[in-house]
């Protein structure tokens, strides 16, 4: 019993106090002095040290390397030796060959195939169905009636126009029996034409009687009088599309459907008629008055055309006054509307007398073709004057001339512009042939 409790005893005491004391103070000293040395040297160090030197070497040495050499390589390769091969060689063989072959192939074949098809098929069948239909039957279709003398009728109205250096103005009248309902003068632009004024006073006419309360007027009937004869054939002629004749046309038409009896008739202008003298006298008031608004200025081809050919005039003139050139036909011609007048026809005789070149010693000598240019007859210089006015050699053809005249000398303006049968006959009759060959055998 004795021993078994020693034993327990010392077991206890001494496992509890070295096991508790020795691993305790082992653990908690050695292994932790360990530890903190291991950790917060060794690690430290390790970390502070070569990790730190590995990423420095890796980071500034290996990488900086491949940035500043492999990719600097890689890009300066790439940019300057594989761009510029694109650019130049893929790039150029495109613009080279695919454009220049899609603008001479696809777009030549979808112009000449898509858009001609379109032009010609749908737009031609539009236009065609359109004009040729429609309009022909809506428009061209209207019966312009015309009566020879005045007759009854509910609506008279006499339209006139008038142009001078004044202006442009346009007159209408309308009467309800004998009494007047309405008056109108219409102003416009100094560049339209008497024709223009003629014609929209007939509009004008037909637009106010459209605008009377048909319930009011029976029989609903409607004369327009006008002294142009030329409004009238205007819109008896369905190929005259100006866009007076093409609008009143239509009022008439519009009119007709209103069921509108319009006829026209042709007065005698300043023949002592009330209605004509009165819309005679309200268009030269709108043509006088410069203080009126203008209400049409729709310029007419032929005045364009007018304009185009007097400028065109003008200008010419200018160019042939101050010519260096052409001394010879500016006697015959010395101004252009002198030559624009002329009905001369030009044949090679007359051409070389006009022009003074050729058929003339003169001119052979001036080219170095003859040496002597003293004509045959033997008296002057054989130049184209000497021909016409003092050649002995054809006296037969100068008397026929002068007793076409009638006084001789003439100048040669008066050849061109007053003479010119006998001009022409007498410069057909010389045989400049023979006067060289006369010569030759001289």
């Amino acid at each position: 019993m004795y021993e078994h409790t020693y034993i327990y005893t010392y077991i206890y005491t001494y496992v509890h106090t070295y096991v508790r004391t020795y691993v305790r103070t082992y653990i908690h000293s050695h292994i932790r002095t360990y530890i903190h040395t291991y950790v917060h040297t060794y690690v430290r160090t390790y970390i502070h040290s070569y990790i730190r030197t590995y990423i420095h070497t890796y980071i500034h040495t290996y990488l900086r390397t491949y940035i500043h050499t492999y990719l600097r390589t890689y890009i300066h390769t790439y940019v300057h030796t594989y761009i510029p091969t694109y650019v130049h060689t893929y790039l150029r063989t495109y613009i080279h060959t695919y454009i220049p072959t899609y603008i001479h192939t696809y777009i030549p074949t979808y112009i000449h195939t898509y858009v001609r098809t379109y032009i010609h098929t749908y737009v031609r069948t539009y236009i065609h169905t359109y004009v040729h239909t429609y309009i022909h039957t809506y428009i061209h279709t209207v019966t312009i009636k015309e009566i020879d003398t005045p007759e009854e009728s509910t609506i008279s109205a006499y339209t006139d126009g008038s142009k001078s250096e004044e202006g442009v103005g346009a007159g209408v009248v309308i009467y309800y029996g004998s009494n007047t309902i309405a008056s109108l003068k219409v102003k416009l632009g100094y560049r339209c034409s008497n024709n223009q004024a003629e014609l929209l006073a007939i509009y004008k006419a037909l637009e106010i009687i459209n605008s009377l309360n048909k319930d009011r007027f029976n029989p609903q009937t409607a004369v327009i009088y006008t002294d142009s004869r030329v409004a009238i054939d205007s819109l008896h002629n369905i190929n005259n599309h100006s866009y007076l004749a093409e609008e009143t046309r239509k009022m008439i038409a519009n009119l007709d459907r209103r069921e509108w009896k319009i006829k026209f008739s042709w007065v005698k202008a300043h023949a002592s008629i009330r209605g004509n003298e009165t819309a005679d006298r309200i268009a030269k008031e709108a043509a006088r008055n410069t203080d009126m608004k203008c209400d049409f200025n729709k310029i007419p081809k032929s005045t364009i055309y007018r304009e185009a050919e007097e400028e065109a005039m003008q200008k010419w003139q200018r160019d042939w006054a101050t010519s260096q050139n052409a001394a010879a036909t500016r006697q015959y011609f010395p101004t252009i509307q002198h030559r624009a007048r002329s009905k001369i026809k030009l044949t090679p005789k007359m051409t070389a007398v006009l022009t003074g070149h050729g058929m003339t010693k003169a001119y052979l000598q001036r080219f170095h073709l003859i040496e002597e240019a003293t004509c045959s007859c033997g008296d002057e210089y054989q130049s184209m004057d000497h021909l016409l006015f003092h050649c002995p050699n054809l006296s037969t053809q100068q008397e026929a001339f002068q007793q076409h005249i009638g006084t001789w000398p003439v100048s040669k303006e008066d050849f061109a512009s007053k003479h010119q049968k006998g001009f022409s006959d007498f410069v057909n009759a010389i045989d400049f042939d023979d006067i060289q060959q006369t010569d030759q055998q001289t």
